[in-house]
């Protein structure tokens, strides 16, 4: 198992979710393949399954960010509840973007609902950085990148410097 790079084509393929009452066998496993894939990066905070080539609607965070603000470090079926319109423009980086960071406008506190892995469905305010990853995860989990977000002469850039770094 590794970290996909863009333009992967499951990193814009939208995630399944999953049936709580039956997750896939090898769950356990991926999760925690997927553990040491996060524990191995310099800044990675959350990594979300599609961006190992799972279709799962799983992501999962570090265990300081899961216990600084209160999460689980394995959100199963995440989504967003509500729209907020709040807005807060922050620099962002992605695992599957590699050196790549650019300015994005996210939600500054959210309603976040998700399943934990005890199958526990919790509904909870996010602010703040952990607003942020949440959407950063759920997006990629909708097959989108943070790169949509930006202007299209600097997106195409980067773009093209993830295909010349895949040899496309």
């Amino acid at each position: 198992m590794k970290i996909l790079k863009y333009p992967h084509p499951s990193l814009t393929t939208p995630a399944a979710e999953l049936d709580i009452d039956k997750l896939p066998l090898d769950f356990e496993v991926r999760i925690e393949d997927m553990r040491r894939l996060l524990r191995a990066t310099k800044n990675g905070v959350a990594l979300a399954a599609n961006q190992v080539g799972l279709s799962w609607r799983v992501f999962i965070v570090r265990p300081d960010f899961a216990a600084a603000n209160d999460v689980p470090e394995i959100m199963i079926n995440p989504r967003l509840i509500g729209v907020p319109t709040l807005t807060d423009r922050q620099l962002e980086g992605c695992l599957s973007f590699p050196d790549t960071f650019v300015e994005v406008d996210r939600m500054s506190c959210i309603h976040a609902g998700y399943f934990d892995t005890e199958r526990k469905w919790f509904s909870k305010n996010l602010s703040d950085f952990a607003a942020r990853v949440f959407q950063h995860e759920c997006e990629h989990l909708d097959g989108e990148v943070f790169i949509k977000h930006i202007d299209r002469t600097p997106r195409w850039k980067i773009i093209e410097k993830m295909r010349k770094m895949k040899g496309i």
